[in-house]
């Protein structure tokens, strides 16, 4: 997974049935590593229009790509629209999307569940400590005994 894919399991039992999958994928040795968005940062607070991106493709296309955040915020789960404009487009693209952020004690929990254990934890993938200003939780987790 990249690019934070882990937050795309937005129901318990899609959240389980990954992590059975991941460790029963594990070798003994091995290791998976993931990023998710640390929900104390909130920020998802920052998706706003006003902070639309804009890129340029390979092709030289301008794409600019604006987030709209559906509020309330319902717990866990942030649901957003992405729209995707370009000057040399017929019409703007939309995407809908919904991500769940779970806190570390939550994470722990589904992992512990699944019969993984934490490595090592970090607050980005600078390996920066975890405190509740860290705006990644990235974890690295191994087979359990």
């Amino acid at each position: 997974m990249t690019g934070h894919a882990f937050q795309v399991f937005v129901q318990d039992n899609e959240l389980r049935t990954s992590l059975a999958a991941v460790r029963s994928a594990l070798a003994d040795s091995g290791r998976f590593a993931f990023e998710t968005r640390n929900p104390l940062v909130r920020g998802w607070e920052a998706w706003t229009p006003d902070n639309a991106v804009e890129i340029v493709d390979d092709a030289g296309t301008l794409v600019r790509m604006a987030h709209e955040v559906e509020t309330p915020v319902d717990g866990n789960l942030v649901s957003f629209t992405i729209t995707f404009s370009s000057p040399s487009w017929n019409r703007p693209q939309l995407s809908r999307s919904t991500l769940r952020f779970l806190d570390a004690d939550s994470l722990l929990l589904f992992l512990a569940d699944a019969g993984l254990l934490i490595e090592e934890q970090y607050g980005n993938w600078d390996r920066s400590p975890l405190t509740e200003a860290s705006p990644e939780i990235i974890t690295v987790a191994r087979r359990g005994e």
